[in-house]
């Protein structure tokens, strides 16, 4: 393989990666109905044809960006639920399940914010070819969730438990979003935040 070609294939992964962090920028702040070809290309110094060439369409951009934003909330709580005790309690199963996803709706650094945003936006549009896309990723943990809590609760349906856990994902998904970021910054600032959070989940699910 010669240089040349070693060149090449070096400056494309490279404006793969600006264009894929252009994108993630724009919809962290824009929301997906701001993310335009035009707009990624010209934050990404490259032309519109980059994209299509790389990613295809803007749908499968923005697609890429929801998969590469969720990837590491989902693999975190999987890893969660993976530790905890044989017969965990409700309460376990949802702070496992709950806190990877916590941590990126309140935010802490602007890396959390940003996921947050683009896993909040993403869970409320009412875009197919997006919710799918999360849906999917998202199957694994939320699925673990609603078998742990069976066992936890007996005698709570499956299809309360299932609506339960709905509903937190529905109000994870606002918060995350940054909607909410002005009554947010009113929160006491002597608590933790993620803590009252997270309790206020475990009361919804298990009262």
């Amino acid at each position: 393989m010669s240089a040349k070609t070693d060149g090449r294939r070096a400056a494309g992964a490279e404006t793969r990666r600006r264009l894929l962090a252009a994108a993630t920028e724009l919809l962290a702040e824009r929301g997906e109905s701001g993310l335009t070809l035009r707009a990624v290309s010209a934050a990404a110094e490259a032309n519109v044809a980059a994209v299509q060439y790389h990613f295809g369409s803007r749908e499968a951009l923005v697609a890429t960006v929801v998969a590469e934003a969720s990837r590491p909330v989902v693999e975190a709580q999987l890893a969660a639920l993976d530790a905890l005790p044989t017969a965990p309690t409700a309460a376990q199963l949802i702070e496992a399940w709950a806190h990877p996803l916590i941590r990126v709706a309140v935010g802490t650094t602007a890396e959390e914010r940003r996921l947050g945003r683009i896993v909040g936006q993403t869970l409320a549009a009412p875009l197919e070819h997006l919710d799918v896309r999360l849906r999917e990723l998202a199957t694994a943990p939320t699925e673990r969730l609603i078998a742990g809590l069976e066992r936890a609760l007996p005698d709570v349906g499956r299809a309360e438990l299932t609506l339960r856990v709905a509903l937190l994902s529905s109000a994870l998904a606002g918060f995350a979003s940054g909607a909410f970021e002005p009554w947010v910054a009113r929160s006491d600032p002597e608590r933790e935040l993620e803590a009252r959070v997270l309790d206020r989940l475990v009361r919804l699910t298990t009262t």
